[in-house]
């Protein structure tokens, strides 16, 4: 009833290539909008933990005052995993105006915080059209990057397991890739040459 075939009948089907992913961070004119439509303070925290911290969303929901101290957030990852985080200056004169607690504090939830969901929706609302908490962790990524190209460290801070995670956020920018190239030294005979076509032509 249940027999084998002799070949295998998947070996025919083309296999399906996965896209490389690319990063894709929040421009700050977006922030701009983001952190210009907030209505409170909690709005200006959630937008600048994901700006400044990389936070992901159930990260932001479920920070804590006991996760704060001595300039450093204690972040509680996926898994349980727990790192930290160096609080940019803003946000430490933020943090320090909010009451002991979570920060996003919620009575309609038994976690006692606001749910992941509801930070990412409200982001969302805040941010313009196709912008999102996740796209703050990008530009959170590649900003530091850019600035602090350690790798191992980025992986750290973001709270990745592997490195190859990690290496999705560092693709250069376009206009880094852009000054990079017109930062090549003109060559005199390069410049002659086209002097030239541009003649014939």
């Amino acid at each position: 009833m249940f027999g084998h075939l002799a070949h295998d009948p998947t070996a025919q089907i083309p296999s399906i290539k996965v896209p490389r992913a690319v990063p894709r961070p929040a421009p700050s004119d977006a922030i701009e909008r983001g952190l210009q439509k907030a209505t409170t303070r909690r709005d200006v925290l959630m937008i600048l933990l994901g700006n400044y911290g990389g936070l992901r969303c159930h990260e932001i929901a479920a920070l804590h005052s006991n996760d704060f101290h001595d300039g450093v957030l204690w972040i509680t990852g996926k898994g349980g995993h727990r790192r930290i985080v160096p609080a940019h200056r803003l946000l430490v004169e933020l943090l320090d105006l909010f009451p002991a607690g979570y920060y996003f504090p919620s009575e309609l939830n038994p976690t006692g915080h606001y749910r992941p969901a509801s930070i990412s929706r409200r982001i969302r609302t805040l941010m313009p059209d196709g912008w999102s908490a996740h796209t703050l962790r990008h530009r959170f990524a590649t900003e530091f990057f850019s600035r602090t190209p350690d790798l191992m460290a980025l992986k750290d801070l973001l709270g990745h397991a592997s490195v190859a995670t990690t290496q999705i956020y560092t693709a250069t920018s376009p206009s880094r890739l852009q000054a990079g190239v017109l930062s090549m030294p003109d060559l005199d005979a390069a410049r002659s040459a086209a002097q030239k076509l541009r003649a014939i032509e």
